[in-house]
C-alpha cells in the first residue's frame, strides 16, 4: 500500500469530475440538471429528471454567517472553489436529507483563523453523500457529520491542513437515537491536520465516535501533527464506542504529537482491520503505537502491517490493553523503537495485558529495538491475560541497548490458562540478558507445546518463579516436545513442570 498511490487515485478522479458536462456559467454555483435521489440509499435512483433549486452564493468577501446552505433533495455539483469569511461558521452547511454534494474536482477552504467547518452536515439526516473534490485550511474540522445521521457517503475526497479532526463522525451515545449509522468512506486522504501551538484538544485524521457500521476503504491518514506544547496525542484513526465497523486497505503514517497511534479502538465491539498499514507513527514525548486498543472486544486485525514506531517512553507495534476475545493474525511487525530517554524505554512489537481469549497467530516480529538501561525490547508480551494464545509465530532480531531481550515473554503478574505454541525465536539479544521465551508470572498455568528457540545470548528458555507460597495445583505448566535448551529455577516443591522428549539443544 502507498500513499502516493492513493494521492495520483483521488486526482485522477477530480480531473476527470472537472472536465464533467454539468452547466455551469462563470463563477457562480448554478442549478444542475440531475437524477433525483430515491429510495433508503445514498446513491441517485432512477427518478425522472429534475432541476435543482438554486443555491444561495456566497464567496470569500461575504459577511454571512455560512457561506452554502444546501436543504433540499437533490444532486448539487460545485463550479468554482469557494473560501469562508473570516465571519463564517461553516463554508458549507447540509441541513437537508437526501442530498448528494459533488465537488467536482474544486476546493472548499477556510482561511485559517476563523472557526468554520468546512462542510458540517446536520444532526439527524440520510442518504447524504460528498465527493470528487478538497477541503483545506480550516481551524475546526474538515467534515463532520452530526449525530443521528445514517446512510453517509465520503468519496475521493482530500482533508488537508485542519485544526482539528480532519472528519468527524459525531454520534454522541450509544441506544439513543443518536449513533451515526452505515457509512462509507472510500478512496480518502486526511493529511497534515495540525494541533498548532496553542491547541489543548488532541487532533485525529478520521474520529469515528458513537458509530455503527462504518466501512472505510482505501484511505490514508497521513502526517496529523498535535499540539508541540501541550500533552494532546494525535491520532491516523481514532475510534470510541464503535460497532461492527470495518477498515480495509487503509493506512496511518507519519502522525506524530507527545504521544501518537496510528488506529486507536476504545470501547468498543466487533470491529475488523484487514490490510491496514501503519507506517513511522512516533511520540515525541510519550508512548507511540501502531494499533492501539483499550476495553475492546473482537477487535480482528489481518493481514496488518505496524513499522517504525518510535517512543521516547514506550513503543508498540499493536497493543491490547484490557480488551477481550481479540485476534493479531498473519501481521508483520517491525523496527518498533523506544528512544531517547536514558533509562525507562521499551519496545513491544505486541503487548497484551488484563485481557482474555486474545489470539496472536502466524505473525512476524523483527528488528524491536529498546534504548536504556532498564528498558525491554521484546517480540510479544502478556501480562494478567486470562486464557490467551500465541501460536505459529516468528520473532527474531529484538534488541536491548543496555537492558534485556526478549522473544517472548510472560510477565510478573498472573497470566492464566495460557498457550504457547509453535512458534520460533531466534536470535534476540540484550546487554544484560536476552531469553527466548521466558517465563516468570508468580501463578501461571501455561501450556508449551512445540516451539524452537535457538541464538538467545542468555537462555533459549527460562521458566521461573520467585514466590513459592502457591498451591501445586496453580503450578502445573506443560513443556512438551520443544526445541533448544530448557532452563527451569523453581523455589517450591508445588511446581510440577513436565517435560516430555525435551532435547538438550536443536
Amino acid at each position: 500500500m502507498n500513499k502516493k498511490l492513493f494521492a495520483i487515485s483521488i486526482m485522477l478522479v477530480l480531473a476527470a469530475s472537472a472536465q464533467a458536462t454539468s452547466k455551469v456559467l462563470g463563477t457562480q454555483i448554478f442549478q444542475t440538471k440531475a437524477h433525483q435521489i430515491g429510495g433508503s440509499g445514498a446513491k441517485m435512483g432512477s427518478g425522472s429528471d429534475i432541476f435543482l433549486p438554486y443555491q444561495k452564493t456566497v464567496y470569500g468577501t461575504s459577511s454571512s454567517a455560512t457561506a452554502v446552505t444546501i436543504s433540499s433533495a437533490g444532486a448539487y455539483l460545485l463550479s468554482s472553489d469557494i473560501s469562508s469569511h473570516s465571519n463564517a461558521t461553516n463554508v458549507v452547511a447540509i441541513t437537508g436529507s437526501d442530498i448528494t454534494l459533488d465537488l467536482g474536482g474544486k476546493s472548499i477552504s477556510g482561511n485559517g483563523t476563523s472557526t468554520g467547518i468546512g462542510i458540517n452536515v446536520s444532526s439527524g439526516l440520510s442518504n447524504i453523500t460528498i465527493k470528487n473534490g478538497v477541503v483545506r485550511n480550516l481551524n475546526n474540522s474538515g467534515i463532520k457529520i452530526g449525530a443521528g445521521c445514517s446512510h453517509i457517503r465520503i468519496e475521493n475526497i482530500a482533508v488537508i491542513d485542519c485544526d482539528s479532526d480532519g472528519i468527524l463522525i459525531n454520534g454522541t451515545s450509544a441506544g439513543s437515537g443518536t449513533e451515526v449509522n452505515d457509512v462509507v468512506i472510500n478512496n480518502v486522504i486526511v493529511t497534515k491536520c495540525n494541533g498548532g501551538e496553542d491547541n489543548t484538544t488532541s487532533v485525529k485524521g478520521l474520529s469515528l465516535n458513537f458509530c455503527t457500521q462504518a466501512n472505510v476503504f482505501n484511505s490514508s491518514f497521513d502526517e496529523n501533527i498535535g499540539s508541540i506544547d501541550e500533552p494532546t496525542p494525535a491520532y491516523g484513526v481514532f475510534m470510541t464506542s464503535c460497532t461492527g465497523c470495518h477498515f480495509e486497505n487503509c493506512e496511518a503514517i507519519g502522525n506524530s504529537a507527545l504521544a501518537a497511534h496510528g488506529f486507536y479502538i476504545e470501547h468498543s465491539y466487533a470491529n475488523t482491520f484487514q490490510n491496514c498499514s501503519s507506517y513511522q507513527n512516533t511520540g515525541t514525548s510519550g508512548i507511540g503505537s501502531g494499533f492501539y486498543t483499550s476495553a475492546a472486544f473482537a477487535t480482528m486485525f489481518n493481514n496488518c502491517e505496524a513499522i517504525g514506531t518510535m517512543a521516547t517512553t514506550t513503543a508498540y507495534g499493536f497493543y491490547l490493553n484490557n480488551s477481550e476475545d481479540s485476534e493479531i493474525v498473519d501481521c508483520k511487525i517491525s523496527r518498533i523503537v523506544g528512544y531517547d530517554d536514558p533509562s525507562t524505554l521499551d519496545a513491544l512489537g505486541i503487548y497484551a495485558v488484563n485481557g482474555a481469549n486474545n489470539l496472536i497467530k502466524d505473525c512476524s516480529i523483527i528488528g524491536c529495538v529498546g534504548v536504556g538501561a532498564s528498558n525491554k525490547a521484546v517480540g510479544v508480551m502478556l501480562s494478567s491475560e486470562t486464557r490467551s494464545r500465541i501460536e505459529g509465530t516468528e520473532v527474531n532480531a529484538c534488541t536491548s541497548v543496555l537492558g534485556r531481550g526478549y522473544g517472548i515473554y510472560l510477565a510478573s503478574i498472573s497470566t492464566i490458562g495460557t498457550s504457547i505454541a509453535k512458534n520460533i525465536i531466534c536470535g534476540n539479544s540484550g546487554n544484560e540478558a536476552s531469553y527466548g521465551i521466558y517465563d516468570d508470572a508468580s501463578d501461571s498455568v501455561t501450556f508449551f507445546l512445540q516451539n524452537v528457540c535457538y541464538g538467545q545470548e542468555s537462555n533459549n528458555y527460562s521458566i521461573t518463579y520467585s514466590d513459592g507460597s502457591f498451591d501445586e495445583n496453580v503450578k502445573n505448566d506443560a513443556v512438551i516436545n520443544n526445541f533448544g535448551n530448557l532452563i527451569t529455577a523453581k523455589t517450591s516443591p508445588h511446581h510440577n513442570i513436565s517435560v516430555l522428549n525435551q532435547p538438550a539443544s536443536i
